[in-house]
């Protein structure tokens, strides 16, 4: 039963991972009361981001990466926590918004 929920809570995190846009991190870091100067740390370590692709030894053009966090970095799980929690509690203030007693 573990590997289900942590099979979709991996897909889930993937999802984000690869979504997350950058200036909405800022953000939320923000809002949650994050210190401007953390927050300007770690704009800084995702700024000018760059990567290729490698096949055995072959390497691909230089791309810039313009969402997601950084893959092995023991500061993407904090991010990704913070913004699945502002992406949960927006989603849950639209769904109980729309409940209404007459509905039922």
């Amino acid at each position: 039963m573990a590997k289900t929920s942590d099979s979709k809570f991996h897909r889930l995190q993937e999802s984000l991972r690869l979504h997350i846009h950058r200036p909405s991190l800022s953000a939320i870091l923000r809002q949650y009361g994050i210190p401007e100067g953390i927050v300007t740390i770690i704009q800084n370590l995702y700024k000018d981001n760059k990567s290729n692709v490698k096949i055995n030894d072959m390497s691909g053009e230089w791309f810039e990466v313009v969402t997601g966090v950084r893959q092995g970095c023991t500061l993407s799980p904090f991010l990704f926590a913070i913004v699945l929690d502002w992406v949960l509690k927006k989603y849950w203030k639209i769904i109980t918004d729309s409940w209404s007693i007459d509905k039922w």
